[in-house]
């Protein structure tokens, strides 16, 4: 567990070289590394909105495992609307594509989701992401996809919050089985730049 914790250390600082928000998260068999990368700039895109590049993976391992690690590799686009009012609450909407390693079978997917945040103080605040890939957007051996995650992010010094959250992420083929890559709390840090 502790090669994990510090080789996703490792990989996120070499990211976080290149993103505005870099993201490491473990709780008891899950490591998840994540970045955005803001391309407003670079394309000259609407200030009304932020544009991220997003590049997420997640490694988890059952206890009672002794021979494979199961894996998310998740990459999409994701917008964010600034605050629509004065309480700091912002939507946004993303499509991903998402690879899954688990049940020996091949699982890919392009989930449509969508995001909350919401800025109770200065210091804190709580986001969301909903994410769902019907039959129609599962491909391979999938027949759907769900992930539900939620966080409070508390801010301990400049751009720079940890964080705990709740995360519950199914898989279901298209022989019926369902299975849970994870639905458990986990804790993590956030660096915005």
């Amino acid at each position: 567990m502790i090669k994990k914790i510090i080789a996703g250390m490792v990989i996120s600082s070499s990211i976080a070289s290149a993103a505005n928000i870099a993201q490491i998260n473990v709780n008891n068999n899950t490591l998840g590394l994540k970045a955005e990368y803001g391309i407003n700039e670079i394309y000259n895109l609407s200030n009304d909105a932020k544009y991220y590049l997003t590049l997420e993976y997640l490694s988890s391992e059952d206890a009672g495992a002794t021979e494979s690690t199961d894996r998310i590799v998740n990459f999409g686009l994701k917008i964010m609307n600034p605050y629509i009012n004065d309480y700091g609450v912002s939507f946004g909407m993303g499509i991903n594509t998402v690879w899954v390693n688990n049940y020996s079978k091949t699982f890919m997917a392009t989930p449509l989701s969508v995001f909350a945040d919401y800025s109770i103080n200065e210091d804190l605040s709580i986001d969301a992401t909903l994410s769902y890939a019907p039959k129609i957007l599962s491909y391979s051996s999938a027949d759907n996809y769900s992930e539900v995650t939620a966080k409070l992010n508390y801010k301990v010094i400049d751009n720079g919050y940890a964080y705990l959250g709740y995360r519950d992420i199914e898989t279901k083929y298209e022989d019926g089985a369902k299975v849970k890559f994870d639905n458990s709390l986990f804790f993590g840090y956030k660096i915005q730049f």
